[in-house]
């Protein structure tokens, strides 16, 4: 069986944008001749992201394949195994199963 991966987004838009703040030397507001001040007030920058999908593909209920039992984080957690990782998350679902 093929079929799309949950995180598939094929429409999907991002806009950025950068303004530079007119205050500091050489601005328009807050126009200062002192070198400590100018180092404070000067060179302000707005950065702004706007992103839009349009979602998510829906896919069949149950397709998610649980692995073993289910999350005890404090207990099994150490340096090599931080993340649920276990080689059952990873296998493939036996031919002619319910989803």
């Amino acid at each position: 069986i093929r079929e799309l991966d949950n995180n598939d987004k094929p429409q999907s838009l991002a806009i950025s944008g950068v303004w530079d703040l007119p205050i500091g030397k050489g601005r328009r507001w807050a126009n200062v001749s002192n070198p400590a001040a100018s180092v404070l007030i000067s060179n302000w920058r707005m950065t702004w992201i706007f992103t839009y999908y349009s979602g998510y593909p829906v896919g069949w209920p149950d397709n998610v394949y649980l692995c073993g039992p289910s999350y005890n984080a404090p207990g099994g957690q150490n340096a090599d195994h931080w993340f649920n990782n276990d080689r059952s998350c990873y296998q493939t679902r036996a031919p002619f199963t319910y989803r």
